[in-house]
């Protein structure tokens, strides 16, 4: 009883490892991701954070005569099909038609007359009251994040993580 123990053990063995050798022989097909259904998912975001200061902006705020001078950064990801994307001939370049010494055109770039109107929008609709206090700055970052995120991804093809506020001034 023991050899046909023995002896069937060996024979599952044997046929188990002739269709692992089978089974990776055979072509495997890769089917194209269908990435524009998994836009605003978690696992479509591949791509490291990235981080661009944006550039300082100074408001009048609504109804009393005062400033609100603000500088931040984000830091974002981008979506696969533009992690996976070539590089246009522009942007091989060194970017901004090729011009030496300047950097590669990120989203922001492109995006940078909608997000000034946004932000002006936004932010010189503020009174001092919306702004001082830590929970009203915490919803000052998301209101941003969200501006930013309909400005610069319109298609969801990346995502802004956090908004830092480096300065805030109001006088």
């Amino acid at each position: 009883m023991k050899q046909v123990l023995v002896i069937g053990g060996v024979c599952v063995l044997l046929l188990g490892g002739a269709a692992v050798v089978v089974a990776g022989k055979t072509p495997v097909v890769v089917a194209d991701v269908d990435w524009k259904s998994r836009r605003g998912t978690d696992g479509y975001y591949t791509g490291k954070e990235q981080y661009f200061d944006l550039p300082t902006m100074t408001v009048n705020l609504k109804g009393e005569g005062r400033f609100l001078k603000l500088s931040l950064a984000v830091e974002y990801r981008l979506g696969a099909e533009l992690v996976n994307e070539k590089p246009a001939a522009a942007d091989a370049a060194g970017g901004h038609g090729g011009a030496k010494g300047a950097g590669p055109v990120t989203p922001f770039d492109k995006a940078m007359p909608e997000i000034k109107d946004r932000l002006n929008l936004l932010l010189s609709n503020k009174t001092v009251g919306d702004i001082e206090g830590l929970e009203n700055k915490k919803r000052l970052k998301e209101e941003v994040r969200h501006e930013l995120e309909d400005a610069v991804f319109p298609e969801r093809l990346g995502r802004i993580e956090k908004v830092f506020i480096k300065e805030i001034v109001v006088q």
